[in-house]
């Protein structure tokens, strides 16, 4: 136990993507010894899907035990704290890895294009609802 913790030492096993984290280096590596195009799609590919075993995780872990570490800050304040500061990390992991992801416009588009996705999908579920 820790005396006089904070709220992140607390909540700091639900916002660390830890495996996320441990491929940087192995694809820095990889990609330094043997250069290809198809080492990036490897990385983004394996960084999503260990990024996704983090969240499944993380809300598996949240919804179905009592954790202890959430009483102290709070259930509410500890979930937002855990999602932004998630999303802050991979945000910054995808920046430093990827060239368009910098892109302020490139994010519009994408946000416009999926909301549109979303738009045509709810049309589709009321016609036949």
């Amino acid at each position: 136990e820790i005396a006089n913790a904070n709220t992140f030492i607390f909540l700091a096993p639900y916002f660390f993507p830890t495996l996320s984290v441990l491929w940087i280096p192995i694809w820095l590596t990889i990609n330094y010894f043997y250069p290809h195009e198809y080492n990036t799609i490897a990385f983004f590919m394996l960084l999503g899907s260990s990024y996704a075993h983090h969240i499944y995780m993380t809300v598996l872990l949240t919804l179905t035990t009592k954790q202890t570490d959430f009483d102290k800050p709070g259930h509410f304040h500890s979930a937002c704290i855990i999602f932004f500061t998630n999303t802050a990390i991979i945000f910054i992991l995808l920046n430093l890895f990827s060239k368009n992801l910098g892109n302020f416009k490139f994010w519009l588009q994408a946000l416009q294009t999926n909301l549109d996705l979303i738009q045509n999908l709810i049309h589709f579920l009321q016609q036949y609802a």
